[in-house]
């Protein structure tokens, strides 16, 4: 999704990377503007295949 997407600062926003440390860098960030649906995965993309949650390729 590109910020121009974003309709309200009520989206929700679930924010991912390859470790989780970045997307929970930015979603502070984002809630600091105000965006107050904002969270990230934590261990990121990693940790969603650990788990064995589902993923496209």
């Amino acid at each position: 999704m590109h910020s121009a997407e974003l309709t309200g600062r009520e989206d929700r926003l679930i924010l991912i990377c390859r470790d989780g440390f970045s997307s929970s860098l930015a979603a502070v960030r984002l809630r600091e503007l105000g965006f107050t649906e904002t969270t990230d995965v934590i261990g990121g993309f990693g940790a969603w295949v650990a788990a064995g949650l589902p993923v496209e390729r």
